[in-house]
């Protein structure tokens, strides 16, 4: 029996308080067990199939499905949405992005279970998973795959904005929502039908109306389902509302003043906003030329039938608010990640700050306030700030606080800022790695930016500030002609200091000085950053030496290549392309997926050559039973994804902890991304001689003709990273003027290969 209906109907009060407090009971020890020592969501259990099938199978299944009575521009219109929709849709599912039989998923499936308990055919056909995007969104494949944004169930209030959302999502199913936008979208662009001599923005707009009709439908017979249900009536709104104010964090909560503060460091007050800019969620915006009706629109149709139907007996919960709560949670925590991964760094403290108010001492939000101040200081001191942080005037509510105090910190304030925060959390778990390699990045930035020295703080408290301004005071109210000479000089000294000291920056390292770990390790910052300066200015033979044997072992490398005595490695997923350009759809998926299979028995039988140990992680040949090497491929694609992000800047990842797991597992620093693109470009006309006997220049025969020459470039790429460090050990991109041969396939490989392993004598 549902919860909450079990609760309404109690007779008495006081049942009725002991269950309540029962349940908040229940709920508070699930989150303290799931939470307290929170580990990011990973899937479990057996590999779907769907992940396990090959797109070429899938897009074979589906065309066999096409009614061969049809026209043959519409069949081969399908036969293209298939050939397309399947590849793309296992794109995402490979993506790593997609969680499986993780207590997310599982729960959304329960809700879905008993939306369509009187539909076990349609149950059936629909898979649901959840993917780790902040985006308040969810969308449904064509063959049935609903995919739900981790960002959209953070926002979610209760059970029953689930239960319609997913209502919603399974019309589109239902009514082949997704490929008849294909066709329709087709005929707009081929002027076919009723959308000849159109314009481009007429296209635009006709593209929109159609995808707009079809957001209606799935809106009014989503309704439908869900009335049909025992789900509560007032929810539905509540989802508008979650729409209306998707762009804000999950909460509006004050950002108070002290978060960042410590006993030692404080802001000064014209670091804060007087005030704040109000939200102002416009519902009423133009959407000429979106795909989905504003918010205004979507719910004045559904309360037109919500104003018919009672609310009686409804509820909002029926699968369990114990379970809803923990996903919330759940999804909410995952927030925190994604936005480290996205570069979102204000968005990631926010979060955590959110959190916090209610999780004080959380280990994995603590850390994600130093990653996010970390990422901040970091780019901050590369003049790259605006990349990762919004000005405050574009943030409405209270978040925008935070953007403004990181606008107004100066690089320096920044990073120290940045540094005590991870210094006082690495001393309190001295084993972990993240906070390891950050807190000792941060003092070298300090040290080697902004030439700081311990000598520039305080190591003792703010404590005698009030006896030296008091002794000021007395100097100072003395008459100054009365002053003597060293009066004088004494009263100008004391107030130079007095201000000097009151320097926000001077005192906030005096609680860290008490720490011999930290003492010590500023001093050996400040001794390698004179030792650096030093060997800059040795003497100009001594830096020409160094700088010709750079030189050389450049020389000696682009000439043998790299020896870097590597034994072994692993290579994450490698990839091959097929692409045409001639054809307006340029990627050919399936001779794709045929290379991409070659391609792997290259990268083996060259591994075997060049006596190399190569792990290999590869997507395509993942078994059902495969689930941890899932989930360290999913790891990898997020950290190198982050990587390429951070591009030149030397920076420590988010998920450096997790980076060390697995180098540790597979008993090496090194992985490799590769990949090869084979094209065929637009035709080129070459200029050729034909002799004809009739024309002569010189005394020969010719004729000027011209004949289409095909055109192919084949591009490798192999790159091997030392993941611990984020350092590109190994960058090889060759371009070659022709087809992609076996033979050259394997002359890349093998030669990337020798390098790895071979070690120069």
């Amino acid at each position: 029996m549902p919860q909450k209906r079990y609760i309404r109907r109690a007779n008495s009060h006081s049942m009725r308080t002991f269950l309540l407090l029962t349940l908040w009971l229940l709920n508070s020890v699930l989150l303290a067990q799931d939470f307290d020592n929170y580990q990011p969501l990973q899937s479990t259990g057996e590999i779907p199939k769907a992940f396990r099938t090959l797109s070429g199978d899938k897009y074979q299944k589906d065309r066999g499905q096409i009614d061969q009575n049809q026209s043959r521009v519409l069949r081969k219109t399908k036969e293209d949405f298939y050939l397309k929709s399947n590849f793309l849709v296992d794109e995402i599912l490979l993506s790593g992005k997609v969680l499986f039989n993780d207590p997310v998923t599982t729960y959304v499936n329960k809700v879905a279970d008993e939306i369509l308990k009187d539909d076990p055919e349609l149950r059936e056909d629909l898979q649901i998973y959840v993917v780790k995007s902040p985006i308040v969104n969810a969308f449904t494949t064509n063959n049935g795959i609903v995919l739900v944004n981790l960002g959209l169930l953070a926002q979610l209030e209760n059970e029953a904005q689930l239960a319609f959302v997913l209502s919603h999502e399974f019309v589109h199913y239902k009514n082949n929502h997704v490929i008849n936008s294909y066709v329709e979208n087709t005929k707009i662009e081929r002027g076919q039908g009723g959308y000849q001599r159109t314009t481009f923005d007429d296209k635009l707009l006709a593209k929109s109306k159609y995808s707009k009709e079809l957001e209606f439908e799935a809106d009014r017979e989503g309704l439908d389902a869900y009335l049909e249900t025992s789900y509560d009536l007032e929810a539905v709104n509540g989802v508008f509302d979650v729409l209306q104010y998707s762009y804000l964090p999950y909460d509006d909560v004050e950002f108070k003043k002290d978060f960042l503060s410590t006993p030692y460091f404080d802001f000064p007050e014209d670091y804060y906003l007087e005030e704040i800019t109000p939200i102002s969620g416009e519902e009423d915006y133009d959407d000429s030329k979106s795909t989905h009706p504003n918010t205004r629109k979507r719910r004045k149709a559904v309360n037109r039938e919500l104003n018919e139907t009672s609310n009686e007996e409804r509820e909002v919960f029926l699968v369990s608010e114990i379970e809803f709560l923990s996903v919330q949670q759940l999804a909410r925590f995952e927030m925190v990640r994604l936005y480290l991964l996205d570069r979102d760094y204000a968005n990631s403290l926010y979060t955590a700050y959110l959190l916090l108010q209610n999780n004080p001492n959380n280990s994995y939000l603590r850390k994600a306030v130093v990653k996010s101040l970390y990422g901040m200081a970091k780019y901050k001191n590369a003049g790259l700030l605006s990349d990762v942080l919004a000005k405050h005037t574009r943030i409405e509510g209270e978040s925008q606080q935070l953007n403004f105090l990181m606008q107004q910190l100066s690089g320096q304030e920044m990073t120290l800022l940045a540094m005590i925060h991870a210094w006082n959390l690495y001393l309190e778990f001295p084993e972990d790695a993240y906070l390891k390699a950050a807190s000792e990045d941060l003092m070298n930035e300090l040290v080697f930016e902004y030439d700081v020295q311990p000598k520039d703080f305080s190591k003792k408290p703010k404590m005698a500030e009030e006896k030296k301004e008091s002794a000021i005071d007395s100097l100072a109210s003395k008459d100054p002609s009365e002053l003597t000479k060293y009066e004088k000089i004494k009263l100008k000294k004391q107030k130079t200091n007095l201000e000097e000291e009151k320097n926000f920056m001077h005192y906030s390292l005096a609680g860290l000085f008490q720490n011999k770990k930290f003492a010590n390790a500023f001093d050996e910052t400040v001794e390698d950053f004179k030792e650096k300066n030093d060997r800059e200015n040795v003497s100009t033979q001594v830096a020409a030496q160094e700088f010709l044997d750079a030189y050389n072992e450049e020389r000696l490398n682009r000439r043998k290549g790299l020896a870097l005595g590597i034994k072994n490695i692993v290579i994450v997923d490698p990839v091959y392309k097929k692409v045409d350009q001639r054809k307006r759809d340029a990627v050919k998926y399936l001779k794709s997926e045929e290379g991409q299979q070659a391609y792997v028995s290259t990268i083996e039988r060259n591994a075997d050559l060049a006596k190399l140990d190569v792990s290999l992680l590869d997507t395509k040949a993942f078994r059902a039973d495969d689930v941890e090497l899932f989930n360290d491929f999913a790891a990898l694609n997020d950290w190198v994804g982050e990587r390429f992000d951070h591009e030149d800047l030397d920076f420590v990842v988010s998920d450096h902890n997790r980076m060390m797991e697995l180098t540790e597992k597979y008993g090496t620093d090194y992985f490799a991304w590769t990949g090869v693109v084979a094209m065929r470009e637009r035709k080129a006309y070459a200029a050729l001689y034909v002799c004809l006997g009739a024309m002569t220049i010189y005394g020969l025969p010719f004729a000027l003709a011209y004949a289409a020459v095909p055109e192919y470039d084949t591009f490798f790429y192999f790159m091997l990273f030392d993941v611990p460090n984020g350092e590109a050990v190994m960058v090889e991109r060759i371009y070659i003027d022709g087809k992609d041969r076996l033979d050259m396939m394997n002359s890349f490989v093998y030669d990337a290969f020798f390098q790895v392993k071979h070690k120069r004598k």
